[in-house]
């Protein structure tokens, strides 16, 4: 994901990649070039102040890497997202109540939620989910979650 492109293109993109099986890691990009800044307007992926490789690959790992983005350099972006497995079904979080949306194969929204957490049971014909996280002028999308066994 750039912020020069349409996120709605990207994530077009992105869904066609992993509804045919193909794994895709969403990432972020900007022009950003200051080394110690912390938070950056547009995309942002970690602070700058945590982004060594062992961090990286725990959040990872953790399904907790996401591409970020705020619409303008006064909008605060997103800070703590975070998804998770808990008995089969993934719970997504964010600090304040916004949009939760839960995608699945070809795209297709399956649960949408209004506030700061949302859960999702996935379905047999879920083959990845991903979630799409948004507040006024922000939004976070996360890595996908391949649902073993879906159709």
């Amino acid at each position: 994901m750039s912020g020069g492109t349409s996120p709605a293109d990207n994530l077009k993109y992105v869904d066609a990649r992993l509804s045919a099986g193909k794994y895709t890691c969403l990432s972020a990009g900007n022009d950003l070039h200051d080394a110690t800044s912390g938070l950056t307007w547009g995309y942002q992926l970690v602070s700058a102040n945590s982004a060594d490789r062992a961090t990286l690959f725990e959040a990872v790992s953790a399904c907790n890497f996401f591409a970020c983005r705020a619409d303008n350099e006064r909008t605060a972006p997103i800070t703590t997202p975070d998804v998770r497995v808990e008995g089969g079904a993934i719970v997504a979080s964010l600090e304040k109540s916004g949009t939760i949306r839960f995608i699945g194969r070809d795209g297709l929204v399956r649960q949408e939620s209004v506030g700061a957490a949302a859960t999702y049971a996935p379905l047999a014909a879920d083959t990845y989910v991903r979630v799409e996280m948004s507040v006024p002028g922000a939004q976070c999308f996360s890595q996908p979650l391949w649902i073993l066994g879906g159709a």
